[in-house]
């Protein structure tokens, strides 16, 4: 029987490959764990379609991501925090943090976009990295100052 595979399976193949396989193997147990669908023309024809969109989708995703990218390189955010007298600060500046200020500038950036290998936790100026994923990344200056 001639399937095509929804998902990647070990042995079998990846995600949209069309393969061939024993009748009792696709009936008893791919198609009921919904893993593949029987190859007809008609399937074929319809997952072909939801792949081009999803192509699509992707290509227009990347482009955004790039712009933004584009657009938050090199720009810098002033974050505000309580410190002491020797610039140590009562708290920490957080990827989440950091993440809401860009928002509130316009830009959409996910916490799990900021790139902090720690928390920063004194008054100063700092280089963090955004990286939007597919290797579209940019670098953005933080300054932390005292209240």
């Amino acid at each position: 029987m001639r399937v095509i595979l929804l998902q990647d399976i070990s042995n079998l193949g990846k995600k949209g490959e069309i393969k061939e396989v024993s009748d009792g193997y696709a009936r008893n147990f791919l198609i009921p764990k919904k893993l593949v669908i029987q190859a007809t023309p008609e399937a074929v024809r319809q997952f072909q379609q939801r792949k081009e969109i999803e192509k699509k989708r992707v290509e227009k995703d990347l482009k955004q991501k790039k712009s933004a990218a584009k657009a938050i390189n090199n720009t810098s955010f002033e974050i505000k925090m309580k410190a002491d007298e020797k610039g140590k600060l009562f708290g920490s500046v957080t990827s989440k943090i950091i993440s809401e200020k860009i928002k509130e500038n316009g830009f959409e950036v996910e916490p799990e976009n900021v790139v902090l290998k720690q928390p920063i936790k004194e008054v100063g100026e700092y280089s963090v990295k955004i990286d939007f994923g597919n290797n579209v990344t940019a670098n953005i200056k933080v300054v932390v100052v005292a209240e």
